[in-house]
């Protein structure tokens, strides 16, 4: 099962800043580790996922019960 499923998504982070996905599946029993250096997203990925971001296009599946587990 599909837990969260991005599709060609556009999230607005601030004025200035967008963040696009193209396409991201995580499914039921998966783990995931977002690594990258310094200002390369993580936290605004993250926070995209906890559905703090506008969603400006796209599609987004978030079938998470508690997203806000998610760890930073």
């Amino acid at each position: 099962m599909k837990y969260l499923q991005l599709t060609k998504t556009l999230f607005r982070l601030s004025d200035t800043l967008c963040l696009h996905i193209d396409d991201l599946t995580i499914n039921e029993g998966e783990s995931w580790a977002f690594v990258g250096s310094n200002g390369s997203g993580k936290t605004a990925l993250a926070n995209t996922l906890c559905q703090e971001g506008i969603l400006l296009s796209g599609e987004l599946i978030n079938r998470f019960t508690r997203p806000i587990n998610l760890s930073f």
